[in-house]
């Protein structure tokens, strides 16, 4: 079992039953309530049904894009805790006030922190693997994760319904829509330039697959993934990027090694040297955080287009 698996079934074992997958009770008191529903409510929600029994009150993060979320739509103030951040490069300066508040929990520590977990109703972030585990035992957890833009939006909107905030909620949408059509309105270029979305690991390189999400910000910033034909991340090797030929890096800075590091390493590389985008320095490293779903995505993709098709902005 992993270490982040770990720690959200301790967490959420202590949550007790705030919300429940018992969708036949949630439609029956829908029925008799017709004119007074808020709770419960129910949602699809990574291959099971959600079901929100009253508004949270003592929520927990998972990872930055969550914690930005609960910032921008209001609800810092019912953070009790921020989890799995220790590799992140930090929140967007304007949610530092809101969230400086709340304390952030290392991934060691969240084990074995009662005080935080007593009387959590609600969790919320990104738990892939996790998500798989407790799909069915513990559904109080709303989990943030999909591969395009319009799931983000209906996950923020879905957020916003559970905490009551939907007109914030809207705000946010439609902001991210605004900024995101206006990259697209300078996007004039008829080809997308070849970008090898790149994660280096202790245990090797890793690129991006057509489905996930990086590869959607990279295409809507008129990028091409050049391992398209891959579905989801998987390892690669340098011969098999230099086979690509990719005229941008786009690396990935979370973790332990710095970003500079990263870098040095490749240039060091006896192949990946060699590529005309190492050679002439065209690798942009954009926290890891800034390439997931969340309230980053039009931001996202604008520093992505100004870097891929500087022209284009004035540059």
């Amino acid at each position: 079992m992993s270490r982040a698996i770990f720690i959200i079934l301790v967490i959420t074992c202590l949550l007790g039953f705030f919300l429940s997958e018992d969708t036949e009770a949630t439609e029956a008191w829908a029925a008799d309530n017709p004119k007074t529903l808020v709770y419960p409510m129910a949602f699809e929600n990574h291959g099971r049904t959600l079901t929100v029994k009253s508004k949270p009150a003592k929520v927990v993060t998972y990872g930055v894009p969550a914690s930005e979320l609960m910032a921008a739509l209001g609800l810092d103030h019912l953070l009790a805790a921020r989890v799995h951040e220790d590799h992140s490069r930090g929140v967007l300066p304007e949610y530092e006030e809101a969230l400086s508040r709340v304390p952030k929990i290392s991934d060691s520590f969240a084990r074995e922190n009662k005080d935080i977990a007593d009387g959590m109703d609600f969790v919320i972030g990104k738990f892939r693997p996790a998500s798989r585990e407790l799909r069915w035992t513990y559904p109080p957890v709303y989990v943030l994760e999909t591969a395009d833009f319009e799931e983000n939006r209906r996950q923020i909107r879905e957020v916003g319904r559970i905490f009551q905030v939907e007109d914030k909620a809207e705000g946010i949408a439609a902001g991210l829509d605004r900024g995101l059509a206006a990259v697209a309105a300078r996007l004039t270029v008829l080809y997308p330039i070849k970008v090898l979305i790149l994660d280096m690991r202790p245990d090797g390189f890793f690129a991006a697959g057509s489905k996930d999400f990086e590869s959607q910000l990279v295409e809507a910033a008129n990028g091409g993934n050049v391992f398209n034909d891959m579905e989801y991340w998987s390892k690669v090797t340098a011969p098999e990027i230099s086979a690509r030929q990719p005229e941008i890096l786009l690396l990935l800075d979370y973790g332990p090694t710095a970003a500079d590091n990263k870098i040095a390493a490749l240039k060091e590389d006896p192949t990946l040297s060699k590529l005309r985008a190492v050679e002439t320095g065209r690798i942009l490293v954009l926290p890891l955080d800034t390439l997931q779903p969340g309230v980053r995505v039009a931001l996202a993709v604008e520093t992505l287009a100004r870097y891929f098709h500087p022209s284009l902005f004035g540059h």
